[in-house]
């Protein structure tokens, strides 16, 4: 097939005028740049047009990562001094939930602000990508390197989580 100078874009038009869906070599659905926009089973994702986590999926999976983290009080207390509250925005459920990390206790989620109190530290996540890095199929530095993941925050307070996640 003929190429253009943006490496495959002919290449792409050919395979969907065809009717085809292009894929990668793991079977994931690829977009115009070739990056994965859909996934299946072998990508360890949902495929496109399948259900979302729900809310109540999510924030049982956010529970899940709090009591994690409050268990291991000495390391929270070490890596975060003083008291930071965590906002986890989940983009595809346009949903916040709140936590507090202070004396090394990580209070369980909540989905209104703790004291009226803004968010020292903001993770931007969908949904199904927080229950993968909840779940272990995906670690957050892969999420975060990707885009999968934002964080709002200072820097003291990213090299203070880093130790955490």
């Amino acid at each position: 097939m003929e190429r253009s100078r943006s490496g495959h874009v002919i290449a792409m038009a050919a395979i969907l005028a065809a009717g085809l869906q292009p894929v990668n070599e793991d079977g994931c659905v690829v977009g115009w740049c070739g990056t994965a926009i859909a996934h299946n089973a072998q990508c360890g994702r949902r495929a496109e047009g399948a259900r979302l986590a729900t809310k109540a999926e999510v924030e049982r999976q956010l529970q899940r990562l709090m009591a994690r983290l409050d268990g291991n009080q000495d390391s929270v207390r070490s890596a975060i001094p003083s008291r930071r509250v965590l906002r986890c925005l989940v983009t595809d459920l346009d949903t916040a939930w709140y936590s507090v990390v202070e004396d090394g206790r990580v209070s369980q989620p909540t989905s209104t602000p703790p004291d009226g109190a803004g968010a020292d530290v903001t993770l931007r996540i969908g949904s199904d990508d927080l229950v993968d890095l909840v779940e272990g199929r995906t670690s957050f530095l892969s999420a975060f390197t990707s885009g999968r993941v934002r964080v709002d925050a200072s820097i003291m307070d990213l090299l203070r989580l880093r130790t955490l996640l």
